[in-house]
């Protein structure tokens, strides 16, 4: 893959949902590479987060929507712990799916990743299925501290997503008029650096930085979690070897295992 600039207004083009799943993997990846190691003392960066769903056993049929909004009792017979580690560790958003909806069980997430809205939920608000966006911080709820886990070899925080009270994010690509502002800000910077006694450069500084306050607070928004009713296979999380046994084999006759979860209705580029 190219290197590109982070700010590059620039996607991946991939004919399978899998090879884009590889490709975050392969970011991301590089992302860690700096991290303590799992043996170390040092803690990891809290720049870095992986908000992983609170998969559960799903019931037979999908409920209605209750009366009592408020109410989101806990349904019945929970995942084995086993499964639900083997989901976050070897299932991406290609393979857990709600009808015709991709979910991702461990979202992957750091200040200035690259994500997509996957929904029509905000269109009234600027927002539709295939808007990017980055991220600008994950807002835990207080009393839920982040513990680490091993992700090749390094220290990664990690989440549940009940523990999450919203995820904010930013619109992407920046717009020209902001562009505009920040280039105009930095010139004028340069110019104070050599006149600072200049009171109305400084009057002209403060005024350009409250626009462009504005203007970022206005591109900004915040998700929460949403409850899903996935579909995956079991072949999708056996280890590597058992995949390959099952690899000519037909999914027609294999039974499907259903799990609800709650999950950001975001997608990791």
């Amino acid at each position: 893959m190219p290197k590109v600039d982070v700010d590059a207004d620039i996607s991946y083009a991939c004919w399978k949902n899998s090879e884009r799943v590889s490709i975050h993997a392969s970011t991301f990846q590089k992302h860690i590479a700096s991290f303590p190691l799992v043996d170390s003392d040092e803690n990891p960066p809290e720049h870095t987060v992986v908000i992983e769903a609170d998969i559960r056993h799903a019931p037979k049929r999908k409920p209605k929507q209750k009366k009592n909004k408020d109410d989101e009792g806990p349904l019945p017979a929970k995942v084995t712990p086993e499964l639900r580690n083997k989901i976050y560790a070897r299932c991406g958003d290609s393979d857990m799916k709600d009808q015709h909806k991709q979910v991702d069980p461990a979202l992957k997430l750091y200040v200035g990743c690259h994500c997509m809205i996957i929904d029509n939920d905000d269109i009234s608000k600027g927002r539709a299925n295939g808007t990017l966006c980055r991220v600008v911080g994950v807002k835990r709820k207080s009393d839920q501290p982040l513990r680490w886990k091993n992700y090749d070899g390094k220290k990664v925080y990690t989440t549940n997503v009940s523990h999450v009270e919203y995820v904010e994010f930013e619109h992407f690509p920046k717009k020209i008029e902001q562009k505009s502002l920040e280039s105009e800000i930095t010139l004028l910077q340069e110019e104070i650096k050599q006149d600072p006694s200049n009171s109305e450069k400084m009057k002209k500084l403060e005024s350009l930085q409250n626009q462009l306050k504005k203007m970022i607070a206005s591109r900004r928004f915040k998700l929460t979690a949403k409850k899903y009713y996935c579909t995956f296979y079991k072949s999708d999380i056996d280890p590597p070897e058992e995949r390959q046994k099952r690899k000519n084999e037909s999914r027609r006759n294999e039974k499907k295992t259903k799990a609800s979860y709650d999950a950001n209705s975001c997608e990791s580029e």
